[in-house]
């Protein structure tokens, strides 16, 4: 299998988690690493930007989501 993130684990929710879920997970890792929240601009950091983001854009839909846990069954 290529090399695929665990989305739910960068979120930190379970892979029955609904939106609600999902969006609150999202919403309060983004405000934990905020660049105005942290004291150095560390490159970690603005990675672990990037992956929640991505696995917000996955997860946060419907489609994409579904396409995803197709994808990753076998976890």
């Amino acid at each position: 299998m290529e090399d695929v993130k665990d989305y739910y684990h960068i979120l930190g929710v379970t892979r029955n988690a609904d939106y609600d879920e999902i969006k609150k997970s999202y919403h309060r890792l983004m405000l934990l690493l905020h660049p105005d929240k942290q004291l150095t601009h560390d490159v970690d950091v603005v990675d672990k930007i990037q992956d929640v983001l991505e696995a917000w854009e996955i997860l946060g839909d419907t489609e994409k989501r579904a396409r995803y846990d197709t994808k990753c069954q076998g976890w």
